[in-house]
């Protein structure tokens, strides 16, 4: 399976390898694994399952990753959202993607330990690819000066907003907001404060 999120990774032990050693042990007491590798969730749980022939029946814990988007796993479950990031995401995106994936999900509150259901739009790639109207600006102010006529072509709809106070520049200043280097248009926002 191709795609932008081949090489994201997920290091797996178990939840009692976790309990029964410290923090240094538990980390060398498992394995990298690539569930881009598997064609579905339950494929790539079974083959991590079977990592830990030891134990009856071994309940997953990821406890590193490398280039995965933190909005598709919760302990030991990987949203089934992944393969489809996954098959719809090109390589030269991922980047920016998981960028966008943090500021996405920054106001996210997660319960301790508390297993939840992903909705597919959080993670989904044509809203990322929406919502990301450019990079390489230090401030929104940079990107505003820099592509006035561009922003008044494509999103006329907020040139102005309905507060007759605001200025034009504080309406697009609404609309817009920088993160790490990127400009994202927030109207497109989805909830995100998954309980």
């Amino acid at each position: 399976m191709e795609g932008g999120l081949r090489r994201a990774r997920l290091y797996v032990t178990t939840q009692l390898i976790a309990m029964r050693n410290d923090d240094t042990k538990k980390y060398s007491i498992g394995k990298w694994t690539t569930p881009g590798n598997y064609d579905s969730v339950e494929e790539y749980m079974a083959a991590c399952k079977a990592l830990f022939p030891k134990e009856r029946n071994p309940d997953i814990l990821f406890l590193n990753t490398s280039n995965f988007p933190q909005g598709l796993i919760c302990e030991g479950r990987l949203s089934q959202a992944f393969y489809k990031v996954h098959r719809d995401l090109l390589e030269e995106e991922l980047e920016d993607y998981l960028i966008w994936e943090e500021w996405a999900n920054r106001g996210c509150k997660r319960g301790q330990g508390k297993p939840y259901d992903w909705p597919m739009y959080v993670c989904e790639p044509a809203l990322f690819r929406m919502q990301l109207v450019g990079k390489g600006y230090s401030c929104l102010e940079d990107f505003i000066h820099g592509n006035k006529r561009w922003m008044d072509h494509r999103f006329p709809q907020f040139q102005f907003l309905p507060s007759e106070a605001m200025a034009e520049e504080e309406a697009v200043k609404a609309c817009y907001e920088a993160y790490k280097g990127r400009i994202f248009l927030k109207q497109l926002d989805v909830p995100i404060d998954i309980k």
